[in-house]
């Protein structure tokens, strides 16, 4: 991503995350976030029992913030452009 005045230019590239465990662990957070924001807004389809949803709770439990819609910790933090 660069910024250049009011232009933005950002690259995006389409890879498989089972490639790289790195790709893994961002895919997982993504969708962690993006649950939250689901369930930040209502959205009544969410299963809050399941998998995913506990998953949710506990990456907010262990980096002791209250929602990952937007969440602020010293290690973990969510920015929306």
């Amino acid at each position: 991503f660069r910024s250049d005045g009011d232009r933005r230019l950002v690259a995006v590239t389409r890879m498989d995350s089972n490639a790289c465990w790195g790709l893994q662990v961002v895919d997982l957070l993504t969708g962690a976030v993006h649950l939250a924001q689901r369930i930040a807004q209502g959205d009544t389809d969410v299963n809050l029992g399941g998998h995913k949803a506990r998953l949710v709770r506990h990456i907010a439990t262990r980096y002791n913030v209250p929602n990952l819609d937007r969440a602020s910790a010293p290690r973990f933090r969510v920015k929306h452009l």
